[in-house]
């Protein structure tokens, strides 16, 4: 794989540097056995108490954010509303979590998806799990 200079990586690990540059995109992304990917906002947000609000990809990159702020809402005991209109890209990593984070909420709370864009709903359907996710 040729060596190339990314811009958005940051350059504080010298031992994934070499004259300021990274050998690979990959030995940087799975450094220290873990996902990460540097420089970009988290995904979601807490709008208001009880709203979540996802936007921009929701991919392996961002899974540590993904999951720290759902399991968060779930210790907190309430109803909650995950807002969608802004999400751009999910990949299969991050619909794994929204099942998993559907099927560990609690029963005597409700959780309801909101502004889900036509074409992810589309795609949750297709593969067979938009009624997992959306049940209610």
């Amino acid at each position: 794989m040729p060596e190339y200079t990314p811009t958005a990586f940051p350059q504080e690990n010298p031992s994934l540097c070499r004259n300021n540059k990274v050998k690979s995109v990959y030995e940087y992304i799975f450094s220290n056995n873990r996902i990460v990917m540097p420089d970009s906002p988290s995904p979601c947000r807490k709008e208001t108490e009880g709203v979540i609000k996802f936007s921009g990809a929701l991919d392996v990159y961002r899974l540590d954010d993904i999951y720290n702020c759902l399991k968060d809402s779930l210790l907190s005991g309430q109803d909650l509303t995950l807002d969608c209109l802004d999400i751009k890209h999910m990949d299969t990593a991050a619909i794994q979590i929204f099942i998993t984070f559907r099927r560990s909420f609690p029963k005597e709370y409700k959780l309801t998806f909101i502004n889900i864009p036509p074409a992810l709903e589309q795609a949750w359907e297709i593969i067979g799990v938009k009624q997992v996710i959306l049940k209610e």
